[in-house]
Order: structure tokens, then sequence, then C-alpha cells
């Protein structure tokens, strides 16, 4: 049977992220018997609207490097439109590796504040 739950991943610099600036969350903790299976990201400000990016490490130390993978969400207002105030879930399709971390960059000139949560199904 698997368990499913939540980690928050968004750390306090992620809140008010200024026109076209970038944050990167902390690392997950290590997933040991554990997958990554969607990312929940909700965006609050003037016209929020980002791009969601991925790196992941075997180590916690050397870490890909998210301009080499692909976009987890190239714009949030696009592939989210019609819910652009709520909860959005990205499916996860990662690389197989013990830690991750998400990187958000501010796609318009506003301020924006970003809340996520890495979902993981641990197998039991």
């Amino acid at each position: 049977m698997s368990t499913y739950s939540k980690i928050d991943v968004a750390p306090a610099g992620f809140t008010g992220i200024l026109g076209t600036a970038s944050a990167t969350s902390n690392a997950t903790p290590r997933l040991r018997h554990a997958t990554a299976d969607a990312l929940w990201v909700k965006t609050t400000g003037t016209s929020p609207d980002i791009k969601v990016e991925y790196e992941y490490s075997q180590d916690n130390s050397a870490w890909s490097s998210a301009d080499d993978e692909s976009d987890l969400s190239s714009s949030t207002a696009t592939d989210f439109s019609n819910n652009t105030a709520g909860w959005n879930a990205i499916n996860l399709g990662l690389v197989s590796a013990p830690y991750y971390r998400f990187k958000v960059t501010e796609l318009g000139n506003n301020t924006v504040t970003v809340e996520m949560k890495l979902q993981i199904v641990e197998d039991d």
C-alpha cells in the first residue's frame, strides 16, 4: 500500500519575489522509500506568472543545472489560466534522485508570493 504526503518546499525567500527575479527552494529531505509525485504550486500577487524549474542531486551538494532540465511550467499564467488564485498540481516525471530543489522565476514586472508543496508517495 502507498501513502501520500506533502512536504513544504517554499522557503521564506519565496515571499515577495520581484519582477524577473528568481528564487530557489530548500533541498527536499532525502527521499529513501518514496518518489516525487506532484508539485503543488500557489501564487499570489498582481497578475502572478512564474516559471518553475527543478534541479536534482545524488548527495545534496553537487546539483544539476535547472537550465539543463525541462521546465516544469514555462508559465503558470498560461498553464493554469482557469485557476490563477488556487493550488495547481504539476505532475512530475523527474529523474530518480534522492534530493530535489525547485527554482521559480517571476516572468512579469510584478511582485509575487509562491507557496509550494512536494507531494510524495511512500511505499509501505
